[in-house]
């Protein structure tokens, strides 16, 4: 499976569809959905899109563990981030199964 959302795209998109769009990517939980999240996490300017796309990372991080982490750690350890986005990174983190010194750094 390949997820292409250009730019072009989804700067046409409205809230709705954008929101609809991060479920469905969250739901296949396709390796190409991580960057396309990480992407809107970090760089849309509407709240409840950033929570959304951090929150539906939980769904991919049995698949694809490493991944996840990868997005969801910065999520969390960020003090500047909104408190609702920093839990969803910690819950997404926690679901790609850490092992016993990855926990020890919280």
């Amino acid at each position: 499976m390949q997820l292409i959302v250009t730019p072009e795209v989804g700067a046409q998109l409205s809230i709705k569809e954008t929101i609809l769009l991060i479920k469905t990517a969250g739901n296949f939980r396709a390796k190409e959905a991580i960057s396309y999240l990480k992407d809107l996490i970090y760089s849309s300017q509407v709240h409840y899109i950033r929570s959304t796309a951090a929150w539906n990372l939980i769904g991919i991080a049995k698949v694809y563990p490493e991944e996840v982490r990868a997005v969801a750690a910065p999520l969390f350890f960020n003090k500047s981030e909104e408190q609702d986005i920093r839990i969803a990174g910690l819950s997404a983190w926690f679901h790609s199964g850490p092992n016993f010194a990855q926990l020890q750094v919280i």
